[in-house]
């Protein structure tokens, strides 16, 4: 690393955090539009968490708030050990994928497009992953409104109104769970 690659810092000379393929002329050694994975610098100040990593937390707390409703369900009707078996289960699933992506995401200073896309694709596995349609419908109608609300933002709408119809997306999984689920999870313990 040359001098001119480093900038001063507060601690003394930092290296230069411009990570485009670009500025390293990866495109051209790698031969394909992917670029490498280069490691975040440890002295890097202040860094914050990017929009990609603060979805994927919230996708986390989504699926663990699921685990423990589901926990619940399980518990009140008597089914203690197989409730704790899938809590269990499902809280070192959703752990694991955590640990591992805070871990790369914070040692890793990538943000590619095969980056983002499958990080997209472990959040979708998170939400998921039982197989139990009406979760999916739930999501997708969920994913609508929140995709409404970007729409409209796009468009022009006031802000007002873009974090109206935003607002109403957790009330479209709280609300179809509770009057269609329910009646599901009750007809899935007596299949037990």
């Amino acid at each position: 690393m040359s001098d001119s690659d480093r900038i001063p810092g507060p601690d003394g000379p930092h290296r230069h955090t411009d990570h485009t393929p670009q500025a390293h002329g990866q495109v051209a050694e790698l031969g394909h539009p992917l670029a490498r994975c280069l490691p975040r610098d440890p002295n890097e100040p202040h860094r914050a968490a990017s929009p990609l990593e603060l979805l994927y937390d919230l996708t986390l707390v989504v699926a663990f708030s699921v685990a423990g409703t589901q926990f619940a369900h399980l518990v009140a009707a008597g089914h203690i050990l197989v409730g704790l078996a899938g809590f269990l289960f499902s809280m070192f699933a959703m752990r694991w994928a955590w640990i591992n992506f805070a871990w790369f995401a914070s040692a890793y200073d990538n943000d590619g497009w095969l980056y983002r896309i499958t990080t997209m694709v472990q959040m979708g596995g998170v939400l998921v992953r039982m197989q139990d349609s009406l979760y999916a419908i739930l999501l997708a109608a969920t994913a609508l409104v929140i995709g409404a609300a970007v729409v409209m933002a796009f468009a022009g709408a006031p802000l007002a109104w873009c974090l109206v119809v935003l607002g109403l997306a957790p009330w479209v999984t709280v609300v179809g769970f509770e009057h269609v689920g329910h009646r599901r999870a009750a007809a899935a313990l007596e299949r037990l």
